[in-house]
């Protein structure tokens, strides 16, 4: 059996799925296979796919229907034989020493996750720092735990970590058929970790698409129903730190403030009064579990959010 499976998900994407499949083969850890689940795409990248399949062994292809990137994960999930598990997507990257960083982290250290740091990129142009990410890998840390480096809430994507499968299977973690499926996982296994391993080393490229490119999920910031599955995601993830981590809560509480709840002041105005009342009801849910005193430490720009965010709430 392999040491690492990479579950990759995709969907038409063909003009970056090459070079994601590439960063996959040229990974300094060579023992791995890539679980390639073709979600019903049909704009050529299943034959990309397949392409990759047919000259290396270590790749593998499994078709479905379409039914989102959840399913989509575990199905592939289903098919992982690794004794460590990780994610990529199919329009981004992994650069060539990530897997072999943090697989040799975990066999150091016995944690049930490893995690690092993320850079986005456009195109051609010089990569930076995810500003989701920033503070995760600042400081590196062996077997630390989210309830004392609360700044793991900010990770939020699957595919800047690895984890010991075992764990994962043990725990019965799973993706639902919902946009942002992500988010109430990742907190919930960094809760339910023994320990997690924090590495100050760039470990994922992440694609920000240009306005001219295909949409994706991220890229469509503010739009009222996005806003609407990524506020039930966070709500989710608000009830798992509450129940299991309780610690790390109030870093989650300043995250959404500044994230989530910008997204909320562009989507409302567009929304339809169905959507919105929706939309705010799961805010609602959300501020009801914030301490009084949440938003003093912010900066200005991000207390007025929050201000008028309650405004909002008090008029509905």
């Amino acid at each position: 059996m392999p040491a690492l499976s990479i579950v990759m998900p995709f969907h038409n994407v063909r003009p970056y799925l090459t070079r994601a499949l590439e960063s996959i083969r040229m990974q300094r850890h060579t023992d791995f296979e890539a679980v390639l689940v073709d979600d019903g795409s049909t704009d050529g990248s299943s034959t990309i796919a397949a392409g990759f399949a047919d000259r290396d062994p270590r790749f593998h292809v499994v078709r479905q229907e379409n039914t989102g990137p959840g399913p989509a994960r575990n199905r592939g999930i289903a098919e992982a034989r690794g004794t460590y598990l990780a994610f990529a997507d199919g329009d981004d990257e992994v650069p060539p020493e990530a897997y072999a960083s943090m697989i040799r982290s975990l066999e150091n250290t016995g944690s049930d996750i490893a995690c690092g740091r993320v850079l986005r990129f456009v195109g051609e142009e010089p990569p930076f720092l995810s500003e989701l990410h920033e503070e995760i890998g600042r400081t590196a840390a062996d077997r630390t735990h989210i309830t004392r480096y609360p700044a793991l809430v900010a990770n939020r994507t699957m595919w800047n970590q690895m984890y010991r499968k075992a764990f994962w299977d043990a725990h019965r973690f799973g993706f639902d058929a919902v946009l942002y499926e992500d988010i109430a996982v990742s907190a919930e296994a960094h809760s339910r970790a023994s320990s997690v391993d924090v590495l100050a080393d760039i470990v994922y490229r992440w694609r920000m698409r240009t306005a001219q490119e295909t949409t994706s999920i991220t890229g469509a910031f503010g739009h009222p129903d996005n806003v609407l599955a990524l506020m039930n995601a966070v709500a989710r993830t608000n009830a798992v730190l509450l129940e299991l981590a309780a610690a790390a809560k109030s870093t989650h509480d300043k995250l959404m403030i500044k994230y989530d709840f910008e997204a909320v002041l562009v989507a409302l105005p567009q929304a339809g009064p169905e959507t919105r009342k929706m939309i705010l009801s799961r805010v609602e849910e959300c501020i009801a579990t914030f301490p009084a005193d949440i938003a003093d430490d912010l900066p200005a720009e991000q207390q007025d959010r929050y201000v008028q965010i309650r405004a909002l709430l008090a008029d509905a």
